[in-house]
């Protein structure tokens, strides 16, 4: 068994399952604060179309799918025509763009106010310094996302900029997360980046016993069996023990989270549950807990993943964000900018204390330009402009060769 199911606990409980729970309304709130439901159900069916693009892939993986679809959903502020239809598609959104705004601001007002530890979310963007952004779009990014608009000079120096935007990340991350933004991922056309931090720190209501840590067979995917470090612990969690796979769901001390950790029955294999990861598999999945006394066994772990999502979520059916008919005119009333790179980066631990993680999204836009990138051979020729007259033709097939 792989040890990928961990994936599954993050997903679903941190991020997903128990932000459900807790984003309930009161009755003062429904209505005045939006329907945070609205904005839950959309993140966990986009989680689990984001995981099924991963599900055949060998190792660990983590993604943090609120990190995602907040940045995502500030970006969708801005998409109009055909790249808003398609976004909001692949995002799960509903058709209401002020539905959907409203529902993250709920959201993101109950996660901050729900008892956790530590759980700090925060957005912000950054302009092109001089770019003219649209009234609408900044107020609808301040109001309902907390993000306001710094203005940097890519074109001037786009290192600065990136350095600057990597800083805040780290601030924002407690330094879990140094360097979301590569080199390459920040340029002299980049002329807005969207970004999410989140940071989330919680003690186990019932906390392993270190002294009782040691190492156990854990049994890979391929066969093979491994010795890991295992902690060791028993109480009275909610359980469930369904046809071909176990659930467990261990509470950290808020009393508002829980990691739920979904374990195939021997035999059954990873790919078969991965397979049907859905919302309305997981409802049913965590329907059936009930509070039973539970001798556990669980792996101290560690994960760290980064993705650039930019060809995932293309293929996923947002493809015109990223090309020449992109339209981001909701941001600055012109239709210059298109999708560059969607990039994503987590870290999660978890040991006897409890669960620590980070995450965080930058959705960089550019200026669109044609491209030609001579990465392949290919014929040239030297011609006379006034006359037409070729003077060198040739064919390069290796630049290396002289």
């Amino acid at each position: 068994m792989s040890a990928r199911w961990f994936l599954v606990s993050l997903v679903i409980s941190i991020l997903a399952g128990g932000a459900a729970r807790a984003a309930q309304p009161t009755a003062a709130e429904s209505g005045a604060a939006g329907d945070a439901a609205i904005a839950v159900a959309a993140n966990a069916a986009f989680a689990c179309d984001l995981f099924q693009r991963f599900a055949g892939e060998p190792g660990n993986l983590v993604l943090a799918p609120y990190s995602l679809s907040s940045a995502l959903a500030m970006t969708w502020a801005g998409a109009r025509g055909v790249t808003e239809r398609e976004m909001a598609a692949v995002l799960r959104f509903p058709a209401d763009q002020r539905a959907l705004h409203d529902a993250q601001a709920a959201l993101r007002a109950s996660l901050e106010r729900g008892g956790a530890a530590e759980l700090r979310i925060a957005n912000r963007l950054w302009g092109q310094a001089g770019l003219g952004f649209l009234p609408a779009f900044l107020t609808t990014c301040r109001e309902r996302y907390g993000a306001g608009l710094e203005a940097l000079d890519f074109a001037a120096d786009p290192e600065a900029a990136r350095r600057a935007i990597n800083a805040w990340i780290a601030s924002r991350t407690d330094r879990r997360i140094e360097e979301l933004l590569l080199p390459a991922d920040i340029t002299i056309d980049t002329q807005l980046v969207l970004t999410n931090a989140l940071f989330f720190r919680e003690r186990w209501a019932r906390p392993f016993d270190a002294e009782a840590t040691c190492a156990l067979p854990f049994h890979l995917a391929d066969g093979e069996e491994a010795a890991v470090v295992t902690m060791l612990g028993q109480g009275r969690f909610a359980f469930a023990r369904l046809d071909d796979l176990d659930l467990l769901q261990l509470p950290y001390a808020g009393g508002r989270m829980a990691c739920v950790l979904l374990l195939p029955r021997e035999g059954a294999g990873l790919p078969g549950l991965e397979a049907r990861l859905a919302p309305a598999a997981l409802d049913a999945w965590l329907a059936a807990l009930s509070m039973e006394d539970v001798t556990v066994a669980l792996p101290r772990f560690s994960l760290a993943s980064r993705f650039d999502l930019g060809r995932v979520l293309a293929a996923m059916g947002m493809a015109t964000a990223f090309g020449r008919g992109a339209d981001f005119s909701g941001m600055t009333g012109r239709h210059d900018l298109v999708l560059d790179r969607v990039i994503h980066e987590v870290r999660l631990a978890v040991d006897e204390e409890g669960t620590e993680g980070a995450a965080a999204t930058a959705v960089a836009l550019k200026r669109g330009r044609t491209i030609f990138r001579a990465d392949r051979p290919f014929l040239f020729l030297v011609r006379d402009l006034e006359t037409g007259a070729i003077l060198f033709l040739g064919r390069v097939a290796d630049p290396r060769a002289s």
